[in-house]
């Protein structure tokens, strides 16, 4: 059940596992479990902790294979991009926003074009 798994999750999270094995552990869970599952183990860990990068990645992956509608998954690139400001994952929501939402895509590139150097900006575009 998810609550197994989130207590799992957390206990993770209390010893300070590094954010790879709480990686590994969601994509086991995603693997065993399924997306809603999944979901739920992702919450309890938000609740507890910064979300790392990895994990951030994974569960975006995870919603972008379900077939999850665009304004959850953009909800987390919104999550990525704030809290690891890096041209690649900029790069990766522009190219979602382009190929799955084309009516989000100014108003990604405005937030993206606020963080960025324009010679950053010129290389992800």
């Amino acid at each position: 059940s998810s609550g197994i798994n989130a207590e799992y999750g957390h206990s993770l999270m209390k010893k300070n596992f590094s954010a790879s094995l709480i990686s590994q552990y969601l994509q086991f869970v995603y693997t065993s479990y399924g997306l809603e599952s999944t979901r739920a183990v992702f919450r309890n860990i938000q609740n507890q902790h910064t979300i790392s990068e990895d994990v951030l990645v994974a569960m975006i992956r995870y919603e972008i294979a379900g077939e999850t509608n665009a304004e959850v998954i953009c909800n987390l690139f919104d999550s990525l991009t704030t809290s690891h400001c890096t041209s690649n994952n900029w790069k990766k929501y522009i190219d979602f926003c382009q190929e799955n939402c084309p009516e989000k895509i100014s108003s990604v590139l405005w937030k993206c074009k606020k963080v960025l150097s324009e010679s950053q900006i010129a290389a992800i575009l």
